[in-house]
């Protein structure tokens, strides 16, 4: 601005080219700068629908199925279940805090020393979690379930985490059960084409 006064026309004229140039690069670089943050907001935005889809076809799978998963951070004492997995246990989700004491109050009363084992023995890394056991839900009546999960480890071979599910079988032990008692009758008949 000092340099205003003495320079000529021209030099007037090219000092406002430069400045209007510097005024106009800048503003450009603004304008891609908000068009790159509202392409990247755009997809972050796209792939929080996207993961929200995905969570309520899972839940909706998981439902249709009569299967619940779950997360348990042991070294944290954290456990997450999944909606499902609320409702086998006669829960409306997020209604209780999933905690180990909680799941070992659900499960039958003559199931528990054998699940509690067969929990120990994952968690020491002997031998991967598949159980089946009873579960006595929240309203009294009672499930089978069969329950698989995996165990993380340190480094130091201590377990970190267990992930994994739980399927009601309840309907298909109660058809294994009618098809051995039929089985019994007919193998204690005699003359079956006479009952017959």
């Amino acid at each position: 601005t000092a340099a205003w006064p003495v320079l000529p026309g021209v030099g007037r004229a090219a000092l406002l080219l430069g400045l209007a140039l510097a005024a106009w690069t800048g503003w450009r670089q603004v304008q891609q700068l908000r068009r790159r943050d509202s392409i990247e907001l755009d997809l972050q935005s796209e792939r929080l629908r996207r993961l929200e889809r995905r969570a309520q076809q899972f839940d909706e799978a998981e439902h249709l199925v009569d299967l619940g998963s779950f997360d348990w951070y042991l070294d944290r004492n954290e456990l997450h279940w999944s909606e499902q997995h609320y409702r086998l246990w006669g829960y409306e989700p997020g209604t209780v805090l999933p905690t180990l004491a909680l799941f070992e109050r659900h499960v039958h009363p003559d199931d528990r020393d054998r699940v509690s084992g067969l929990l120990q023995q994952a968690l020491l890394g002997r031998v991967g979690y598949d159980c089946t056991h009873r579960v006595q839900r929240s309203d009294g009546s009672v499930r089978v379930v069969r329950a698989r999960g995996a165990v993380t480890f340190d480094d130091q071979g201590v377990a970190r985490r267990m992930i994994g599910a739980v399927l009601d079988i309840t309907e298909r032990v109660q058809v294994e059960d009618s098809l051995r008692l039929h089985a019994f009758v007919l193998d204690a008949i005699a003359d079956p084409v006479g009952v017959i």
